[in-house]
């Protein structure tokens, strides 16, 4: 989750490795280059100060055998 601080706005996301994806979304978001316009603009107009960066839930793979 990338939740802006002033605004309370959030992004969800989803990933099997979350610290290499967050690392991922702050270095394109610090290169001005991330995806998604609207959190990439948010980023630019209130700083990263104002983003935190966190993991909502962790879901444990379950295999199923046929």
């Amino acid at each position: 989750m990338i939740k802006n601080k002033v605004n309370d706005k959030i992004y969800i996301g989803s990933s099997i490795d979350v610290k290499n994806r967050i690392c991922r979304h702050k270095s394109m978001l610090r290169g001005g280059y991330h995806d998604n316009i609207f959190l990439q603009k948010s980023f630019n107009l209130y700083k990263e100060e104002n983003f935190t960066f966190k993991e909502v839930e962790l879901c444990k793979k379950k295999w199923i055998s046929l």
